[in-house]
Parts: structure tokens; C-alpha cells; sequence
């Protein structure tokens, strides 16, 4: 199959590690200019490294994604440097779990900021060049935990939830700009933010109620977000595009 994204500038943040860096890796393959921004700056440039090994084309920038001046010069620094986006994959995101009387705060607020903010900031700032070029690709992260009620995830649900809700907006406002939006659902995937975030009594519950029977990859996520991004995609907005093992059919 030939490249299906020669030409084509897409930013992914959170592409230093995890789904982000495997998502950054499929487009470098499918002949994308990739934009991979991160937090950690050493993280992003060891992705680009990687890709740049194998051939790729990439690029690494560090943004603060709840900053919205951060954001404002990251994107800056992409066109500058690569042209104006025409895909993003916004896999930046953090997790944390606790009881609900336990959870503080800070600790909500950092999560919704980096999360849900996050994925409306650097959406903000791309959309001007995607209206403009008559074309678009927005795919954000959901997370199944956005409808199914689970113990000690409230901060990380509800942000997730706001994610969804957020690329139904995008997808109504911005059709008729030619540009998409979708957001995927991962069930639960083999990263390190879940290395943190499940434990083994959590593990082994997935793993009773996934019909497959295992946890997902990344490189998985990263063939959905391919996909959304294509032309075979094209009439395809304002969906969830559920990556997740069968879990949501299958329940809790």
C-alpha cells in the first residue's frame, strides 16, 4: 500500500511514549511530516530520533498543553518549521486514581487542565489553518472510563467524558470547513500511565470481562487514529470509534 500521508503535517502530542509515540511512529511510516510535542522534551526528541532512524520524517517540540501560551507558541514553532497541521492526534493526557472523598483539588484540576483543556487548546489553535486550507483531521482520546462508572477514576472519568462532548462540538461547528472530528475509546492498553493506574485487582478484572482477552496496544490505537484520518474516513465525523477488546458491549 502506497503512503497515504505524503505532504501531510500532523501533530501528535503526548508523542513521547505510549499510544502517542506509537501513533507518531504510523504516520512517520504512511509518509507524514510528524510533529510529536510533549511535555518532556527529551521523551519527543527521542521519538523523532527513532523515527528519523528508521527513515521518517519528525520533528520535536515541548508544550504544556493546559498552558494556553504554550500551546500558542508551540503551533507557532510547527508552522514555522513544517507547515500548517493538517491532522492532529492529541494523545497528551494524565491519569490518577483515588476515592472521591480522598481526591483533592489540585489534583482535579490538574487533571481536567491537562485532559480536557488541554485537548480544547491545541484543537483552537490549529482550527484557523484548517479552515483556511478547506481540510482537517482532528482525532482526540477518550476513554471508556467516560461511560462506565469505575471506583476511584472520578477526576480522569469526567475529563474524558469532556473530550467526547468536546468532538461533537468540533465535528458540528467545523464540517463545513471540510474538517473532521472523532474521537477514539481505547479500553484498557499496555502503557505506562496503566502500569500506574491499575493495579492488579484492576488488571485482573479487565481481563474477566474483556471477550478479548488481553490488553490492548498501542500500535492499535495508533491504526484507528490512521484510519480516521483517511480519505476511507472522510464521512465519518462526530463519531467514537470504540479500540477497546469488546469491553463495552461486554459490561461491567
Amino acid at each position: 500500500m502506497a503512503p497515504r500521508f505524503v505532504g501531510k503535517v500532523v501533530l501528535v502530542t503526548g508523542g513521547g511514549n505510549g499510544i502517542g509515540q506509537a501513533t507518531a511512529k504510523r504516520f512517520a511510516s504512511d509518509g507524514a511530516f510528524v510533529a510529536i510535542a510533549d511535555l518532556d522534551g527529551d521523551a519527543a526528541r527521542g521519538t523523532a530520533f527513532a523515527i528519523t532512524k528508521d527513515g521518517g520524517k519528525a520533528e520535536a517540540f515541548e508544550v504544556d498543553v493546559g498552558n494556553e501560551k504554550s500551546v500558542s507558541e508551540m503551533a507557532l514553532s510547527v508552522k514555522t518549521s513544517l507547515g500548517p497541521t493538517s491532522i492532529l492526534v492529541n494523545c497528551a493526557g494524565i491519569g490518577t486514581t483515588s476515592p472521591l472523598l480522598l481526591t483533592d483539588l489540585e489534583t482535579w484540576n490538574k487533571t481536567i487542565e491537562v485532559n480536557l483543556t488541554g485537548s480544547f487548546l491545541v484543537a483552537k489553535a490549529l482550527l484557523p489553518d484548517m479552515v483556511e486550507a478547506g481540510f482537517g483531521r482532528i482525532i482526540l482520546i477518550g476513554s471508556i472510563n467516560s461511560r462506565k462508572a469505575l471506583k476511584r477514576r472520578n477526576a480522569y472519568a469526567v475529563s474524558k467524558a469532556g473530550v467526547a462532548s468536546l468532538t461533537q462540538l468540533i465535528a458540528v461547528e467545523f464540517s463545513e470547513h471540510g474538517i473532521t472530528a472523532n474521537c477514539i475509546i481505547p479500553g484498557p492498553i499496555d502503557t505506562a500511565l496503566t502500569k500506574r493506574m491499575h493495579d492488579q485487582e484492576i488488571r485482573d478484572a479487565y481481563l474477566d470481562r474483556l471477550p478479548i482477552k488481553r490488553y490492548g496496544k498501542p500500535e492499535e490505537i495508533a491504526a484507528a487514529a490512521a484510519f480516521l484520518a483517511s480519505e476511507d474516513a472522510a464521512y465519518i465525523t462526530g463519531h467514537f470509534l470504540d479500540v477497546d477488546g469488546g469491553f463495552d458491549v461486554s459490561g461491567l
